[in-house]
């Protein structure tokens, strides 16, 4: 097992993990209806996009490239996870400062589909443009 990626790998990589701020941003612009919010929303998600990317999902990858692991149903589920990251962030911040977390957690329902719902976007992305060539070649 190698440790390290191929400049070929790299080449492949890159472009799936490059667009995934793009079509974040996209999904939260989508998210309301046209308007200085809607913006507002699409450029906070592509920056949580863009945190999620090169510090936990590019590490994820590698891991799976290098290990020979990377499948279709792996990067979706991956994404999905990933997607919830801001979501598990906002449960323990209501937990920590909360006496009635019961209601304040079920509020964080469609917070959560829409954090499950955009990962997998961005993961079948990823594989329309990487996974699938990488995993070829592994």
């Amino acid at each position: 097992m190698t440790t390290t990626l191929s400049a070929d790998q790299h080449k492949i990589l890159m472009p799936g993990l490059a667009v995934q701020p793009l079509i974040a941003g996209t999904v939260g612009f989508f998210l309301l209806p046209p308007s200085g919010p809607a913006i507002v929303m699409g450029v906070f998600f592509a920056m949580i996009g863009a945190a999620i990317t090169g510090c936990i999902a590019y590490p994820i990858m590698r891991r799976f490239i290098r290990r020979r692991q990377l499948t279709l149903v792996r990067t979706l589920a991956s994404g999905a996870l990933l997607g919830n990251i801001p979501a598990a962030i906002a449960a323990t911040a209501i937990m920590a400062a909360s006496t009635d977390t019961a209601a304040k957690l079920a509020s964080l329902l469609l917070p959560i589909g829409v954090g499950t719902v955009t990962g997998m976007i961005m993961a079948a992305a990823f594989w329309a443009l990487s996974g699938r060539r990488i995993a070829q070649l592994s």
